[in-house]
């Protein structure tokens, strides 16, 4: 598997997402780093906030997987993003707060 093309794959349905169908994003504090009911996404601001809102629209794209294979995904995919992809990122992820 060419592992930064699967990453780019899951940005361009992360970039979707957000874009057609936005979930609003809260941060609060919680025992978790995030969690959605699929109506929202809600991260603790103590955590990995970034690699958190991947997690959570990982789960959001990918309901049947497994928490493993979203965990897995998510750290895959923060080892091939580049600088510009963590940026235009984080600028979606602002817009949804």
């Amino acid at each position: 598997m060419n592992t930064k093309r699967y990453t780019n794959y899951l940005l361009r349905r992360i970039y979707k997402l957000c874009r057609d169908n936005p979930l609003p994003v809260t941060l609060q504090k919680h025992q978790w780093s995030g969690w959605t009911d699929w109506e929202q996404i809600v991260i603790d601001p103590r955590k990995k906030v970034l690699a958190t809102f991947i997690h959570e629209c990982l789960h959001v794209l990918y309901p049947d997987w497994l928490e493993g294979k979203v965990y897995e995904t998510e750290k895959l995919m923060l080892h091939n993003m580049s600088n510009t992809q963590f940026k235009n990122l984080a600028k979606i992820l602002l817009t949804l707060l």
